[in-house]
């Protein structure tokens, strides 16, 4: 069985949609973690997209889950894992060292790789 993607959801407004739809019309399996809820992180993971959210990424004092998102976040990218940011989630990419973002033809959305 292939590895799901991990959908990293920190926002109860800002949900999978689009991106959950077409996984599971491709056959992909995956999972949605809600660290906003407490959920905890994986250690590793095949594939990540982070969906975004009402606060921005320097927001940790109010939302203090946002610093376990940016950890992860940075074993992903030191694992080389592929990465897929909306929003929240793609402004994180340039707070790490050797992430590189780029625009998504006039989206607010980020793929990253590491240098």
């Amino acid at each position: 069985m292939t590895q799901p993607v991990d959908i990293i959801q920190n926002d109860p407004e800002v949900p999978a949609g689009v991106f959950a739809e077409l996984l599971a019309e491709w056959q992909v399996p995956m999972r949605i973690l809600r660290p906003d809820l407490g959920e905890p992180l994986p250690a590793s993971a095949a594939a990540v997209i982070v969906l975004g959210g009402v606060m921005g990424v320097h927001d940790e004092a109010q939302h203090r889950f946002l610093r376990a998102v940016k950890e992860f976040i940075g074993r992903m990218l030191a694992g080389g894992t592929p990465l897929f940011g909306i929003c929240l989630g793609g402004n994180y990419w340039p707070t790490w060292p050797g992430g590189r973002s780029g625009a998504i033809a006039a989206a607010n959305a980020a793929w990253l790789t590491s240098a």
